[in-house]
């Protein structure tokens, strides 16, 4: 089994976009299709997400997008794990 099982829940799912792209900008409607649920699901985790400081959520005219919150220290212990995770893949 992969690292990659791990990281199935929607939730984590979105965290794991950010871990592969630092620089990675989604709005909802974008993460409903990158990651095939539901508009109204991915508003709930984003909440989620946003709420624990993890993400931070940009006003870009009438619209929203969700960027990673790298000072967060949740955000900071999953980019830690996620890259020893991949330090042991590689052996």
């Amino acid at each position: 089994m992969q690292i990659e099982e791990i990281f199935k829940s929607s939730p984590l799912q979105i965290i794991k976009l950010y871990l592969n792209d630092d620089r990675y900008v989604n709005n909802i409607t974008g993460f409903a299709h990158e990651l095939g649920i539901a508009h109204t699901t991915v508003r709930k985790h984003l909440n989620l997400l946003v709420s624990l400081g993890i993400l931070k959520e940009l006003n870009i005219g009438k619209g929203k997008a969700f960027i990673l919150n790298i000072d967060n220290s949740y955000t900071k212990a999953f980019i830690s794990f996620y890259d020893r995770c991949k330090e042991i893949e590689k052996g």
